[in-house]
This record gives C-alpha cells, sequence and structure tokens, in this order.
C-alpha cells in the first residue's frame, strides 16, 4: 500500500525520482530504528537496477512463487531467539506510469515484491 500511494503521489505530481528510490530510503531509515529490513525485488527479470534482482535463495523462491499466481510468501529461518520471518507480498503494476518505465509489463502484472525480514520475538 505505501509503494502504491507514494507512486500516485509522485507519478502524478511528475518528480522525477522513481518510487523504488525513494522507497529504499525510507526502507533504510526503518532498519536502522530497529525495524526490521524491507527490500524491493524485481520480479520481471529485467530489472531497471540491478541491485533489485532477486539474490538470496529466499527472494529467488519467493519471485517463482509470485510468479505462479501466489499473493504471499514466506518462511521462518533461524532457531530459538534467532528465528526471523521472512515474507515476500506483491506489487503489482498499479497505473500506467508503472508501465512508463517498466514497458515490459502491462497494468495490473506482477512487477515486483516487498520482501520483509522481521526477527521473530
Amino acid at each position: 500500500l505505501y509503494v502504491v500511494n507514494m507512486t500516485v503521489a509522485y507519478a502524478k505530481g511528475q518528480v522525477a525520482t522513481p518510487a523504488s528510490k525513494i522507497s529504499g530510503k525510507v526502507f533504510k531509515d526503518m532498519e536502522a530504528k530497529g525495524w526490521g529490513k524491507v527490500r524491493l525485488v524485481d520480479a520481471t527479470g529485467k530489472p531497471l537496477n540491478a541491485e533489485n534482482a532477486p539474490q538470496t535463495p529466499f527472494e529467488k523462491n519467493a519471485i517463482a512463487a509470485l510468479r505462479r499466481g501466489e499473493s504471499y510468501f514466506e518462511e521462518i529461518a533461524g532457531d530459538g531467539d534467532r528465528r526471523t520471518l521472512r515474507a515476500a507480498t506483491v506489487v503489482p503494476a498499479v497505473m500506467p506510469a508503472c508501465v512508463t518505465c517498466h514497458p515490459s509489463v502491462k497494468e495490473g502484472q506482477l512487477l515486483g515484491s516487498l520482501v520483509y525480514e522481521l526477527p521473530v520475538r
């Protein structure tokens, strides 16, 4: 929802900074405050920024699941006090402005995923 709302505000406002750049700043602030990690991961196979390609085995498995039509993918890693919830949610191309920067997808199609990593206490 955050990325969608931000995209609407920035795309309609004709701001040149892509939503993914602004999201990255927010995600870094969240991590610095101890609120867990979040990453925007490409699901098109053609990321505009190579850093957004799936990197970890979890991210690769999550993107494969989302491409199969699942809307959510998760796993619990570690044990005891070191358990971590890893979760991935769908980021669709929600408006024509998305397709402007990502011409390999159509509006409504899977564009990427938000991947969360949160400690389980």
